[in-house]
């Protein structure tokens, strides 16, 4: 069995309010947990209205599907209208 991890740090745009951000941080959230078999959650800049990091994992038993899965996921924020990617990190073990 394999665990793949992704942390990915947003930069948000037109975020007014925690309340605003938290709106745009649970739609990403939603979104991603329909489209792809992971586990998805913000885990760090809670309190900071600009940035947020949001913390993916997936569970498999091939390199190739975890690093499929998680690309995917990278791929699908990046459309995102409401963000920017600032930096990435995975770590399947």
């Amino acid at each position: 069995m394999l665990v793949g991890r992704l942390e990915i740090q947003l930069r948000l745009f037109e975020c007014h309010s925690l309340k605003d951000k938290r709106s745009v941080i649970q739609s990403i959230v939603r979104k991603i947990e329909h489209r792809f078999p992971v586990s998805i959650a913000e885990v760090g800049h809670t309190e900071s209205l600009e940035r947020s990091t949001i913390g993916i994992a997936v569970v498999s038993n091939g390199h190739r599907h975890i690093e499929a899965v998680l690309d995917k996921c990278v791929d699908f924020i990046e459309f995102e209208n409401s963000c920017e990617i600032i930096e990435t990190e995975i770590e399947i073990d």
